[in-house]
């Protein structure tokens, strides 16, 4: 414990230092332009869950027949690799540039074998401090401490092809379904959503038509070219749409906060849920702050990866 604790502050004192506690070290590329609307980001993730729901429920009678591990495993991993591929593909459908957009391109691949473990690193020791805190208050209430659904299929197997699945879907497969629907979608949504909800609304100045009345009453009225803009002009709105934004920072905060507890929510136990939220925080902070995805996968493939060795070095 003395020792995590120490980790603890080091890494904290490493933050500090990258200036991360900083409000405004959080904004970095966008993923969505100012001249891009948020729908189809959105109209995806909806469909994208009523498909995942359809299909859930497709397999729900094929999972309640059946006791064994392996073919519970199997629909699991059926369900987070054919939500990636769904989301992907409506991405790449409807939007421009989309694995740019995403963080999903080589170029962000080949910087994620640097920023995962990095910042895996720097988040663990915090992530395992939460956890040691609550295993020992639920030893002190005397509460038995719940095990994941899918370390319960394994615990008393030595079968290495489940074993295998269970990497396969913990390791490779909910990492890539999860983080492209939390992070690509939902924090990015919610980012444009906090976004509009703190610019300041304001009405477009009325401009005199060629041949309107109102030309003559403003003989001298401004000729507008490409060094004199139209305050209509979108480019123009569009340049100074950041500049109208007291702080850009807060609604990626806002963002990546409410996409951390959703996170924590959806894995529907009480005890693993604090520790998770402050993986998602991080999770969150990493996307904002260099807008790669692959990096956010390769922290949440690190993480479950070394959950399942600990796991599988204790109980087999």
């Amino acid at each position: 414990m003395l020792f995590i604790v120490l980790c603890v502050v080091l890494s904290l004192s490493i933050l500090a230092r990258l200036g991360v506690f900083r409000a405004s070290a959080i904004v970095g590329p966008e993923r969505l332009g100012l001249d891009e609307s948020a729908r189809e980001l959105l109209f995806i993730l909806v469909l994208a869950i009523v498909a995942g729901y359809l299909f859930t429920a497709s397999l729900a009678p094929f999972i309640r027949a059946s006791s064994e591990p392996m073919k519970i495993l199997l629909a699991n991993s059926i369900l987070e690799g054919a939500g990636f591929v769904l989301l992907l593909l409506l991405n790449a459908t409807l939007r421009r540039q989309a694995f740019a957009r995403l963080g999903l391109t080589f170029r962000h691949l080949l910087r994620a074998f640097i920023v995962a473990p990095a910042s895996l690193g720097l988040l663990l020791p915090l992530v395992l401090l939460i956890s040691l805190a609550i295993t020992a208050l639920l030893q002190h209430l005397q509460k038995p401490l719940p095990m994941h659904p899918l370390l319960k299929l394994i615990q008393n197997s030595r079968d290495p092809k489940l074993i295998a699945l269970l990497i396969v879907s913990a390791s490779v497969l909910a990492p890539l379904a999860e983080e492209l629907l939390f992070r690509a979608h939902v924090q990015t949504i919610l980012a444009r959503l906090f976004l509009r909800l703190q610019r300041p609304r304001e009405f477009p100045p009325v401009v005199p038509s060629p041949g309107s009345p109102g030309e003559a009453l403003f003989p001298d009225a401004i000729t507008y070219s490409p060094d004199h803009p139209s305050p209509l002009d979108p480019a123009l709105e569009i340049k100074n749409q950041k500049s109208k934004i007291k702080n850009p920072s807060l609604p990626r905060w806002l963002a990546v906060i409410t996409t951390a507890i959703l996170f924590a929510l959806a894995h529907r136990q009480l005890p693993f849920m604090p520790p998770l939220f402050v993986l998602a925080v991080g999770l969150g902070y990493v996307y904002e702050r260099t807008g790669n995805l692959w990096a956010c996968i390769g922290i949440h493939s690190l993480f479950n990866t070394i959950q399942i060795v600990l796991f599988l070095s204790v109980h087999q």
